[in-house]
């Protein structure tokens, strides 16, 4: 009788298994916590279940690359150029600005991306817009390995200018200490970002997105903070 119990209760086990929404390991950072809510809408309406793992930008990438992870949240398209275990989803999760950074009192009240290359200009490790627009104006940039540093190094004038997304907020303990240029530097597409053992639900989560889009689930899901992601 216990040999019979324990077997019904293995195939119970193996039915709800099999039954289960698959479950992606989605590579993320601090700034992208906020929106979480909104990757699982959309992982929900593609029969997925996110399960997020929170590394530097870089590191993120060359995760994804070796299998280590299933996803990154939102990157610039363009960005996994140069990796061949990971596919870019081709329906837009948002857009995202370049914007320059200055210290406060700054003489640098605006900044086009050729200005770039007459200052010194600081960037976070693995953010490819910022290094893709530096290397297009044939220009060297200190890098930076995390937010909190990259402003740091401003405040310390390590360098003169200071590259980051619109989508990701100035650390509250260095906002009185900075300015935010108001003109873009530049302006991106973000995607959703797959290892290519899943690519097979890519069009699912581009149909998935393309549905939360069309009834307006998906700007309210926005709504409650502007998308922050790595580019």
């Amino acid at each position: 009788m216990k040999t019979l119990i324990a077997l019904l209760y293995c195939l119970c086990a193996m039915d709800a298994a099999l039954g289960a929404d698959p479950v992606l390991k989605v590579a993320g950072n601090q700034a992208t916590r906020a929106y979480e809510s909104a990757l699982v809408a959309l992982y929900k309406e593609a029969g997925l279940v996110p399960e997020f793992v929170y590394l530097p930008p870089e590191r993120a990438l060359k995760s994804l690359e070796r299998g280590q992870v299933d996803a990154d949240f939102a990157r610039v398209v363009g960005a996994t150029a140069g990796y061949q275990n990971m596919v870019e989803l081709t329906e837009p999760i948002s857009e995202t600005t370049l914007l320059a950074v200055v210290r406060k009192g700054s003489a640098i009240t605006a900044l086009s991306p050729s200005g770039l290359k007459l200052h010194q200009v600081g960037l976070l490790r693995g953010t490819k817009m910022a290094e893709g627009l530096m290397a297009k104006q044939g220009a060297l940039a200190i890098v930076a390995n995390t937010t909190p540093q990259l402003y740091d190094m401003l405040i310390h004038q390590r360098f003169e200018v200071a590259l980051t997304s619109s989508a990701v907020p100035v650390p509250e303990e260095f906002a009185s200490s900075v300015t935010v240029l108001a003109q873009p530097l530049a302006t991106a597409k973000l995607v959703h970002v797959l290892c290519k053992k899943w690519r097979a639900y890519g069009p699912k989560l581009d149909a998935a997105l393309k549905t939360l889009k069309s009834d307006g689930r998906w700007s309210r899901l926005l709504a409650q903070a502007p998308l922050a992601a790595i580019d």
